[in-house]
């Protein structure tokens, strides 16, 4: 695992492991909220037993049983007893509706927003800033890519529209983050033998974001080939200021003319 996430995993877990063995409610189920499901899971199988929303738009998957924040006044299956996640960025409403039905904080309810980012929860919009340099704006979420946002300064999360590239545009694909909790299950699925030499190759790796996450996962070598040169320019920026860029293969150019390059790699990603 790479360094530069341990502060953003031991914010969680000294929150998560506080959980074990009780009910767990989750208060939220935007992006913070599926990653902290996923996160809780996937690193020490715990889960979650209800989820609360405030969010019933379109955009919210429903795969699992979504209910109200009146779970909590009707203490449905003995819900009282349980722990409450809180993963709302715009806390203030929540927060106030939890403690007025008895939870205390850091006791029987947690801000995992707060916890994670306290005073930086927040980013006010750059007018100035182009859109290969801009970054996102509003309240941050808890995720893996926004923590290197807000901890390095760095630029992985916010979509480029293929209409804004510079260079032929032509059989491209927009910008869009590959998210770790889609990536590092996916690797599990391989069975990948760490008794060899293994390094991995990304074609249209942007701003670098899989390749972070190779890198975290284990690979102790990873390439990538970027097309558009203001998006590379970016790739590149993150990695210096990562300190990444010497575990790195980058190349700036057509993904089709990457020929002997790809000897030296024997797992490949496509987005």
């Amino acid at each position: 695992m790479l360094s530069h996430f341990s502060e953003f995993r031991r914010l969680l877990d000294k929150i998560l492991i506080q959980s074990f063995g009780k009910p767990i409610v989750l208060y939220g189920y935007g992006r913070s909220g599926r990653f902290i499901q996923w996160y809780a899971q996937y690193y020490h199988n715990l889960q979650v037993d209800y989820i609360i929303t405030e969010d019933w738009s379109s955009a919210i998957p429903y795969e699992f049983s979504l209910f109200r924040n009146t779970l909590l006044e009707y203490d449905y299956k003995d819900v009282s007893h349980a722990i409450v996640w809180l993963a709302v960025p715009d806390y203030s409403n929540a927060v106030s509706f939890l403690e007025t039905h008895g939870y205390v904080k850091n006791e029987s309810y947690f801000n995992l927003c707060e916890a994670v980012y306290g005073d930086g929860l927040f980013v006010q919009k750059d007018e100035k800033e182009n859109v290969f340099t801009r970054k996102k704006t509003g309240y941050r979420d808890i995720q893996f890519m926004e923590w290197l946002e807000y901890k390095y300064d760095c630029n992985f999360v916010t979509r480029i529209d293929q209409r804004d590239f510079t260079g032929e545009k032509i059989g491209h694909a927009p910008y869009i983050l590959s998210a770790d909790k889609i990536i590092l299950p996916l690797l599990d699925q391989c069975h990948i033998d760490w008794q060899n030499e293994n390094a991995i190759f990304d074609f249209g790796c942007g701003k670098g974001g899989a390749l972070v996450t190779f890198l975290d996962y284990g690979f102790r070598k990873a390439g990538g080939v970027e097309y558009e040169k203001n998006i590379y320019k970016v790739l590149e920026d993150n990695m210096n200021k990562l300190g990444l860029r010497e575990q790195l293969e980058l190349i700036e150019g057509d993904a089709a003319a990457v020929t002997d390059e790809l000897d030296k790699y024997n797992w490949f990603y496509f987005f």
